[in-house]
């Protein structure tokens, strides 16, 4: 074992670290390039002194963040004006130095040398005057020499072929937003990478109009560096399609749900009202617990709005069917079961249903904020936590030691006067329910409301 700068390392990575050996290599190289929204990216700050040196010449200033691949790409030069953002990526490299003359020549003479500093390089004149040797007319220039970024800031140069001749991309890894549940990101994505461009404002201003404009452009270097098909006029006529659906809500195919999330309905005879609003957030109310059941917690009305708007296309129509049947059918049961698999939204769909709920509730009804009007129960402990609910156990007392489903008085009536105010019972992992459970279910539930109806009518 040997110590390098007191940490206690192998004695082969010691060798390799004087020695200046690579303790790794890959064959391929690779690059992320962010093409989430502007608003959504992570940047880093600048050094300390750089931004004290900044402040210092203008106190006022924003130049706060360092310049990566997309700011570089913005100032290519003249030279790169049709490369598009994928290609400079993956075939240029940035230096904020020149690199040294003899790097240069090795460039054009497709050898890969490492930057070294211009003052320690010995230049012989024979060098200088020798005619670079024959490569792609378009990338001559480019191969021989660093371009300098238009605001001065840096190079790029452009990546040594591989020993035969043949260019060496970096591999591209990105955002890769899904045509069929993002479209419209989709679209600004493909020209961000596959078109080029100066200002990345256009492409968000006026994305359907490019992608449109540029869509032979963006399939022709979409395929030099993506190996997975997509059809990309069937996304554009998918996208159209969506919003022709959109604009005519009686449509019968837009009242078709996709078997990946199947509603059953008990009574489907009436159509959802898709132009009634939720009603506006009027409270305030901090979520106390009860006895035994668990008050919804009442969020704000910008996280509100935030949540319905982060629904997909199915979940926001059932939402919406959701929230008409409980403004117009409000002493009527109805029974609906909701699947999915696994990470399709279902916690998300509870959580807007209920809000939504509440508002309603409030608002029509002149419930009081403090009763318990949204009952949220699950089969265990960790599903009920996960949607801010209760067991089912626990909530309806139904446990194994009182198989006969019996209840005192004095427990009866304290179930009664909690769920006195009940409008709506969510019962999330239904999966998990068995016969046996759904059975005790209904009967305590007939017990509470003191009703014969299936679920005592709730």
């Amino acid at each position: 074992m040997c110590f390098i700068n007191k940490s206690e390392v192998s004695a082969q990575e010691a060798s390799l670290h004087i020695l200046g050996l690579s303790m790794a290599e890959a064959s391929v190289a690779d690059i992320y390039i962010n093409t989430s929204p502007p608003e959504e990216r992570v940047r880093l700050q600048k050094a300390a002194a750089e931004l004290r040196r900044i402040f210092e010449e203008d106190p006022g200033s924003t130049d706060i963040f360092a310049a990566g691949l997309l700011e570089h790409y913005v100032q290519r030069p003249d030279d790169l004006e049709q490369c598009c953002l994928a290609e400079f990526a993956a075939m240029f490299t940035f230096h904020s130095k020149p690199r040294s003359k003899r790097a240069n020549a090795a460039a054009a003479q497709d050898v890969c040398v490492e930057e070294e500093n211009e003052d320690d390089v010995e230049v012989n004149e024979e060098d200088e005057t020798r005619p670079p040797p024959p490569i792609a007319e378009c990338l001559v220039a480019v191969a021989q020499k660093d371009l300098q970024l238009k605001d001065k800031s840096g190079y790029v140069s452009r990546r040594a072929p591989d020993k035969e001749g043949r260019d060496n991309p970096k591999v591209i890894r990105y955002r890769n937003y899904s045509p069929a549940t993002d479209p419209d990101n989709f679209m600004r994505e493909q020209l961000m990478l596959f078109s080029h461009w100066r200002d990345e404002n256009t492409l968000v201003s006026n994305t359907r109009g490019l992608y449109e404009a540029n869509l032979d452009v963006v399939k022709a270097n979409r395929a030099k560096y993506v190996k997975l098909d997509i059809n990309m006029e069937e996304v554009l006529e998918e996208v159209m399609r969506r919003e022709e659906r959109d604009e005519d809500g009686d449509n019968e195919l837009d009242n078709a749900v996709p078997e990946d999330f199947r509603v059953f309905e008990a009574d489907n005879d009436h159509n959802a009202d898709i132009g009634l609003d939720v009603a506006p957030d009027i409270l305030n109310v901090n979520a106390p617990l009860s006895e035994r059941f668990l008050l919804p917690h009442h969020i704000p009305e910008n996280d509100y709005l935030a949540l319905v708007a982060c629904l997909n296309e199915r979940q926001r129509r059932y939402h919406l069917n959701i929230v008409h049947i409980l403004k117009t059918r409000p002493d009527e049961q109805v029974l609906h079961f909701v699947t999915g698999g696994a990470g399709v939204g279902k916690s998300a769909l509870i959580k807007a249903i209920t809000q939504s709920a509440i508002r309603i509730f409030v608002k029509m009804f002149q419930e009081n904020p403090n009763h318990l009007t949204v009952a949220i129960m699950a089969p265990t402990g960790k599903a009920a936590f996960g949607v801010g609910g209760v067991t089912i156990a626990s909530a309806l007392k139904i446990f194994t030691e009182n198989p006969t489903m019996t209840l005192g008085p004095d427990e009866l009536n304290t179930l009664r006067t909690q769920l006195a105010h009940v409008r709506l019972i969510i019962i999330d992992e239904v999966s998990m329910v068995g016969r046996e459970m759904c059975a005790q279910i209904d009967k305590r539930l007939k017990q509470i409301f003191n009703s014969l109806e299936p679920f005592g009518g709730s």
